[in-house]
């Protein structure tokens, strides 16, 4: 056999594998809790419907995939240039009809940081209700 007929069989060998090993893990549902406190998915359930979106600040895609629920997830500032201020978290509920909002305790480096100073701070506001508190998150209802 020829080297390019070696290295194409190589080749093959080689992707068959990876695409083997990514289909695993890719394949792979993660374990029920991993990452949210089941307190959390009681909370959420007891404030609207399995069809009510929620906005979540910090860990987002998997605390939205626990919560089995519509998710707006506020990116890390990492990913955007856009300012997450209480101006555009407020466009966003009204846009998406959000009933719920999830702090994750993961939220560091949130495009969001100026609205989660304002919240640890004390300073809500008027239209964000306090609901509950976990080892995981804090969570407002939308007035």
């Amino acid at each position: 056999m020829s080297r390019a007929g070696v290295l194409v069989v190589l080749v093959g060998l080689v992707s068959v594998a990876q695409a083997g090993s990514l289909s695993g893990r890719w394949g792979a549902r993660p374990r029920q809790n991993a990452g949210v406190d089941p307190e959390l998915i009681s909370i959420a359930s007891s404030h609207g419907g399995p069809s009510d979106p929620v906005l979540v600040i910090g860990d987002g895609q998997r605390t939205g995939y626990f919560l089995r629920r519509p998710t707006v997830a506020v990116p890390a500032a990492f990913y955007t240039s856009t300012e997450w201020d209480e101006a555009r978290i407020r466009e966003m509920i009204a846009r998406y009809g959000v009933r719920l909002v999830v702090v994750s305790r993961q939220s560091d480096g949130s495009a969001a940081e100026a609205f989660l100073h304002q919240l640890n701070s004390g300073r809500l506001p008027e239209w964000l209700v306090p609901v509950g508190e976990t080892p995981t998150a804090k969570v407002y209802v939308i007035r």
